[in-house]
Order: structure tokens, then sequence, then C-alpha cells
């Protein structure tokens, strides 16, 4: 499948706008560099700036090479991209053996996550974060496999 969508924020505090979850500029196109981790971002973090930048913060994004006038909403739209894909495939095998007439014996194996790839979790979208475009965590488990025995009569 592909990725779950992203929804980028900002904050709103520079349009006198305090409690109100904006969305950034965009200022260059989404390229998806796919990294995994610390110091290897999934997207390239410079494509957005935050909403007006307050001139004696340090934007956590360097705009120096667009200039973005006072008051500028952010022009990212929702869900305009999407996070890392996933996979999963489960697995399930069983099998009926007859001991006699009247009684018999089910065995079963279920894989769940059967291949053990792993599923990352949505990369950070919130410009204000540290952690800005990294992807620390994965969306899905680790493989589990079950047996199971039954005996019918």
């Amino acid at each position: 499948m592909t990725g779950r969508p992203l929804h980028f924020t900002a904050s709103g505090t520079s349009l006198n706008a305090n409690g109100t979850t904006q969305v950034p500029i965009e200022i260059a196109p989404f390229h998806m560099l796919g990294g995994i981790g610390k110091g290897h971002p999934w997207f390239d973090p410079t494509a957005f700036c935050p909403v007006t930048p307050n001139p004696s913060q340090t934007p956590v994004t360097p705009c120096s090479s667009v200039a973005v006038p006072n008051g500028t909403l952010g022009n990212v739209a929702r869900y305009a991209f999407a996070g890392p894909k996933f996979f999963n495939m489960d697995a399930s095998l069983s099998r009926r053996i007859a001991l006699s007439e009247r009684v018999g014996l089910e065995l079963r194996v279920d894989a769940l996550n059967a291949t053990n790839t792993p599923s990352f979790d949505l990369p950070n979208v919130d410009l204000t974060s540290s952690n800005y475009g990294l992807v620390t965590g994965t969306a899905n488990g680790n493989r589990a496999v079950t047996l199971a025995g039954k005996i019918t009569f």
C-alpha cells in the first residue's frame, strides 16, 4: 500500500493566531529522500518554511533563498504527500488428520507479518520539532507466530 497521508503543521504565533494550527510555506518541490533514523531525513526539509518567520527566532528550516512577506499564510495542501509505503503479509497453514472414525486432530500455524518487513512510521512534519523530517519509529510490530492444536470428536 502507499503510505499514510502527511499533514504538515506550523506555528501560528507570528500571525497573532496563537492556539491555531497553520501549514508551512512550500518554497521548493517536495522531494522524497527516503532516509530512516537520525541524521537521514525522509524528505527534503529545506522545501518548507515556517509561516512568516519571526526575525527574533531562528527558523528550523533555512528560508534565506526566499523572501517571505509578513502575514503570508502557508500554502501546503492538506494530505498532498504520502509517507513511507506499507507492506504486511499474514499467512496461515492448517492440516486436519483423522485419528479414527470419530476422532480427529487439527493442527494450525498462523504467522502475522510473516516476512518480518518493517513498516516505518510517518516522518515528523512539525516545523518546530527538532526531529522535523525524520522517521524515528515503526508502524507495525515484529513477526508473531502462533501454533494451535485441536482434537475433535
